[in-house]
């Protein structure tokens, strides 16, 4: 019950990001609005890692993946939700392992440049006063954008977040 709920919470949410393509033009470069995706799990990778999905069959091999790396088995066979791959690609990426909690990765814009697809990416860590689980986690981001046949290029920044106040 709770992966179909999960299941049309993901189409609706992809089927309001189609309707609601909102784009900003500059001189140099379009802005592209994108979708977050919450994934099943975690993607268990010890280095950083990157994937781009451009077809069904990629994306249903990667979200099976993804279930058997859950921590529950679901009850009754679960597909991946659909998604038109004609119109967007899917871009996932993670951090790799971390020792403890707090760590996150977030997209804060997509970008078209005339030679590529920039996406800009923010890497935030806890600082030393924070209060973490100690526990070993996999921070990873999955979005939804445009579909094109220009090179994807990544802007990294790293962000430590201070927990004094």
């Amino acid at each position: 019950m709770r992966h179909q709920f999960l299941k049309g919470l993901f189409a609706a949410a992809v089927a309001v990001s189609a309707m609601a393509i909102a784009r900003a033009e500059s001189s140099s470069y379009e802005l592209l609005s994108h979708v977050v995706l919450n994934l099943p799990s975690e993607v268990g990778s010890e280095t950083p890692w990157s994937r781009t999905i451009t077809t069904s069959s990629e994306w249903n091999a990667f979200y099976g993946e993804l279930l058997q790396r859950g921590t529950t088995v679901p009850a009754e066979p679960v597909t991946a939700p659909a998604i038109d791959f004609d119109t967007y690609q899917l871009v996932a990426g993670g951090l790799g392992m971390q020792t403890s909690g707090g760590y996150s990765v977030v997209v804060r814009k997509v970008s078209e440049l005339s030679e590529s697809l920039l996406i800009d990416v923010l890497f935030v860590r806890p600082a030393a006063n924070c209060v973490v689980a100690t526990l070993i986690t996999y921070p990873s981001v999955a979005i939804l954008v445009k579909k094109t046949n220009k090179p994807l290029r990544f802007s990294l920044s790293n962000l430590t977040r201070d927990c004094s106040s």
